[in-house]
């Protein structure tokens, strides 16, 4: 492994307990003593380049990581891409292959779904700019709910006419909750996907590739709503 693809791991984190995990997952990775330890090269880019560059390099990871590793570097990646986002660095457009078969992309399908359906009552029952924000997210859940819906094909389920919601609506303040509380659900939902793809004896890249982009989304729109969100978004702790 390059030198700077292990590195970048542990030099972008500030949180010493998220560092630790992933540090303690690259050894048993088989990543080496050396690579981990090495002191890092003189940087002279902007902070927002470096953080492109890194987004480059989980990206390129999630290629040929273990497998162990991927639902961890996926949720790493949606976190920089949030950080991109913060500081106005471009990430340069990705092709992202479909996934392997239609049935890898329901749990996101499934997701999105309910994540649309309540932000549709948020939606419904806000008014002035915060409904104007609310419509905008959800037509974004919606373009990827119906992203998911083409890929699944005949095994997309049949839509649920409604959900049960954990929150009301009745008002803004309980209005911003519920949409909190859906877009952090979001995020969750997508991450564990991508853990089922990668614990797969069946696994294909491809669906974690695509799984990783749609993280990258939700976690965007979850941190525009300031959703709090960890270094490691949508998992627990870091899998490895």
């Amino acid at each position: 492994i390059d030198f700077l693809l292990a590195r970048a791991f542990k030099v972008i984190l500030d949180d010493v307990e998220q560092a630790a995990v992933l540090d303690s997952a690259l050894r048993r990775g088989g990543v080496p003593e050396s690579l981990l330890t090495a002191p890092a090269a003189a940087d002279s880019r902007s902070v927002g380049d470096r953080e492109v560059a890194q987004v480059a390099l989980i990206r390129s990871l999630l290629t040929t990581a273990d497998p162990a590793l991927l639902p961890t570097l996926a949720s790493l990646g949606a976190n920089r891409a949030v950080v991109c986002r913060v500081l106005k660095a471009t990430i340069p457009h990705a092709d992202t292959p479909s996934p392997s078969g239609p049935p890898a992309t329901v749990p996101y399908l499934l997701a999105s779904r309910a994540a649309a359906y309540g932000m549709e009552v948020v939606a419904a029952r806000a008014a002035g700019d915060f409904r104007t924000r609310a419509i905008d997210a959800l037509d974004e859940i919606r373009a990827l709910a119906l992203e998911q819906e083409v890929i699944a094909g005949k095994d997309a389920p049949p839509a649920i006419t409604a959900y049960t919601l954990p929150l009301s609506a009745d008002d803004e303040a309980s209005a911003r909750r519920l949409m909190e509380y859906l877009l952090g659900g979001l995020v969750t939902a997508y991450a564990r996907a991508i853990m089922t793809a990668a614990a797969s004896p069946k696994l294909q890249r491809a669906d974690v590739l695509r799984g990783a982009g749609w993280l990258d989304e939700a976690a965007l729109l979850a941190d525009a709503w300031k959703v709090p969100l960890t270094a490691f978004p949508g998992l627990a702790q870091p899998t490895g």
